[in-house]
Formats: C-alpha cells, structure tokens, sequence
C-alpha cells in the first residue's frame, strides 16, 4: 500500500478512537492488537498489517473500508429550492422534498403543506422511522385510535410500519416538516 493508504488508515484511527473516547488500552481489548502496537501506528513508527488494520477496524465498530476513505467529498452540499421537487401535489396535500439527494445521507427531509380539513392516510413503511413537526396549529395525527393534537413547534416520532393518519383541524393550510430516517 502506498504511504497516503496508511496515511489515511492512521488519521482514521486517531480520530475515530478520539471520537469514541477510547483509551489505547480500551481499543487493544476490543482489537485484539496491542496497546503498543496501536501507539507506533498512530505516530507513524509502523505500518499494519491488512489483517492489523481490519481487527483495528473492528475495535472501533467500523468497517476497514471506512479507514481507508478519503475526506475529499464535500462537506457541504447546498440544495435551493429550484431543485427541490414536489412528490406530491394532490388538491389536499403538497409534499416536498427539500433534502439533497445523496447516498452518504441516511435522512429525508420534507416540507408539507395540507389544506384546511384535510386528511393524509398514511404507513411509516419499510425501515423508515420519521419525525414529523408541526410548523403551524391545528394538525392532528392519529395512531391506533390515539389521537396527538400538535401545536406550532410540537415533534411526534413514529417507528417503521406503523398506520397513522394526518388531519388539518384548522381553517387555513397546516404546514409541516417530515423527516424519514433510514437506519
């Protein structure tokens, strides 16, 4: 491997273990490499072995292709509103997702609008957890005959697969904001 393969797999190592708040000796025993053979690899005295490096990776919980990804992918990615589109534009509800798109994300987010005395019938499908926040008053959802009224600011969670439904109680459009997690 070339010199910029362990530089990268090191910067990992250190920051990774750093993140985790792990000591040398904590990492040894979740790896199975010694406390000072970590040590000379993250002052650059040494250079593991594939075999080092993936039971290092294994220490911290990640995968030994996670320590050798470059950090050169931006950082930021701005998404205005003229490439945000509309999934949804039914006479009643209005459904926009106003996340990029990008494979690295594991968050959706979406900006809804649904009119006065309006219904969404809806499935948390698949491995999609949400949030949904109400950005006005007056929305109501409904859970297994539970009924959740949510003010301006209120945040309801809702697991995978699970039927709910969505109600405008109010007299004017009922803003909110969607967020689907993908674990």
């Amino acid at each position: 491997m070339s010199e910029n393969t362990y530089n990268l797999f090191r910067y990992h190592l250190k920051s990774k273990r750093k993140k985790l708040g792990l000591s040398l000796q904590v990492l040894s025993e979740r790896s199975g490499v010694s406390k000072s053979l970590i040590s000379k690899i993250e002052r650059n005295e040494i250079q593991p072995s594939i075999k080092t490096a993936s039971n290092i990776a294994q220490g911290l919980g990640f995968a030994i292709s996670d320590m050798f990804r470059d950090e050169d992918k931006p950082k930021v990615i701005y998404h205005p509103t003229h490439k945000q589109f509309v999934l949804t534009n039914g006479e009643h509800h209005t459904k926009i997702k106003v996340s990029p798109v990008t494979s690295d994300i594991c968050i959706e987010i979406y900006h809804e609008h649904l009119n006065a005395d309006s219904v969404i019938d809806s499935l948390s499908d698949g491995d999609e957890n949400q949030f949904v926040l109400a950005m006005t008053d007056g929305l109501s959802i409904t859970i297994n005959e539970t009924k959740y009224t949510l003010n301006q600011g209120d945040c309801i969670y809702i697991a995978e697969n699970i039927s709910y439904s969505i109600h405008n109680e109010g007299d004017s459009q009922a803003d909110f904001i969607t967020i689907m997690h993908h674990p």
